[in-house]
């Protein structure tokens, strides 16, 4: 037990996991708005709100942003903690 939490500590003290766990913590929290915009605009009642086809193609728009952002600050925040 000791070993592995030795080796998540040493593991976390990295620069590049660092990056990784502000990337990886950027994407969930857009996924989770992502998730909240997706089902308020869809209506309880029939023959309202966004179509299928529109929430299918604003899913699609908005997973690449995501991953867009996610992949960018990732990439700054390896830049600004690189050791010269």
């Amino acid at each position: 037990m000791m070993w592995k939490m030795h080796t998540i500590l040493v593991l976390v003290g990295t620069p590049c996991s660092q990056r990784a766990i502000v990337t990886v913590i950027l994407k969930v929290l857009l996924l989770i708005l992502g998730v909240g915009l997706g089902f308020s605009s869809r209506s309880p009642w029939g023959n309202e709100g966004i179509s299928a086809k529109a929430i299918g193609i604003s899913t699609l728009v908005w997973l690449g942003l995501t991953q867009l952002a996610s992949s960018s600050v990732g990439g700054y925040m390896a830049g600004r903690l690189s050791v010269k």
